[in-house]
């Protein structure tokens, strides 16, 4: 994995699409830039679907691995996207 700042993703994007993006940031404009790029480019490069989930305890995992597990040889390309609380996965069990 390598580290790159959102002034540079555009850059490593028009590179190729990677398998996995991990966004950090404590600045939500630049995570939602950044998070739209990288869809950007996947739609550029034939990601026709786009899934969304917000990662919190009541998360259906089951839901999520179907999603991943359903994909056949002829399945349209997709990107999912998981968004954790500010706090962790676990910021709603305090």
């Amino acid at each position: 994995m390598i580290r790159l700042y959102p002034e540079q993703l555009r850059a490593q994007l028009n590179e190729g699409l990677r398998a996995a993006y991990l966004l950090l940031g404590n600045d939500p404009l630049l995570l939602q830039e950044s998070q739209d790029a990288v869809r950007q480019v996947a739609a550029a490069q034939g990601f026709e679907e786009h899934h969304t989930f917000s990662i919190d305890p009541n998360t259906d995992w089951n839901a999520i691995f179907s999603l991943c597990q359903a994909m056949s040889l002829f399945a349209s390309r997709q990107t999912l996207l998981l968004l954790l609380p500010e706090n962790g996965p676990n910021a709603g069990d305090q």
